[in-house]
């Protein structure tokens, strides 16, 4: 029987490692796992079931053979390749979103003068079309994020983070949209406060980031 470790075809006849899994309900075995949302998929001898994370206490495993270390290491770096891929996304989405916060504030200002015409206009126009796709992007990333597959369990709390901060930036963005529709500074205030909050989940995800001994192999 062919079955599939980390994403990758095995011939019959390879000897597995096998994980423990410790669950409220007792122990299971596993020859391999991985985990989308919130469900921890397991396969074992060519079964594959899942139970939910809230189940799970500890996965325990043993040393990897040579061939199952290297499988091991493929599925991390089809991992980290997506990795790069929606970070790299991020990076673009928030530069446009610090130009627009700038016309934001030009807004702002203009409103405090009084000065309600052409340029003001303009600008609410190009911020809002701006704000749409802004958020639009954030809302697929987010969703990237949320059915990413991780091949071990300490990326878990790595991607609850990001998913966290992209939560944040959107509440940020929809402030700004309505700060557009009345007018209202505190609005405005409440977009910057998302947008502080969000930078607090960023610093926490890099510092795990760069700890992870796993993307560190």
């Amino acid at each position: 029987m062919i079955v599939i470790a980390f994403g990758v075809l095995i011939p019959p006849g390879h000897a597995f490692s096998e994980y423990i899994i410790t669950t409220e309900h007792g122990k299971v075995s596993a020859q391999t796992y991985w985990i989308v949302r919130d469900r921890l998929y397991l396969k074992d001898k060519g079964n594959l079931t899942s139970i939910s994370l809230r189940e799970m206490k500890s996965i325990e495993g043993g040393a990897f053979n040579d061939s199952e270390r290297d499988l091991h290491k493929k599925a991390l770096f089809r991992f980290s390749v997506q990795l790069k891929d929606l970070m790299d996304t991020e990076i673009l989405l928030l530069k446009i979103d610090s130009k627009n916060t700038e016309l934001l504030g030009r807004i702002r200002e203009l409103k405090v003068c009084g000065r309600c015409g052409s340029e003001f206009k303009k600008a609410k126009k190009r911020a809002g079309k701006q704000l749409d796709f802004i958020e639009k992007e954030i809302m697929a990333l987010k969703q990237g994020w949320e059915d990413i597959t991780l091949p071990d369990k300490s990326l878990v709390i790595l991607r609850d983070i990001k998913v966290l901060r992209l939560s944040s930036l959107v509440l940020h963005i929809r402030d700004s949209k309505r700060f557009i529709r009345s007018g209202d500074p505190t609005d405005m205030d409440y977009s910057i406060e998302h947008l502080r909050q969000s930078s607090i989940f960023e610093q926490r995800f890099q510092k795990l980031l760069s700890a992870n001994p796993i993307l560190c192999e």
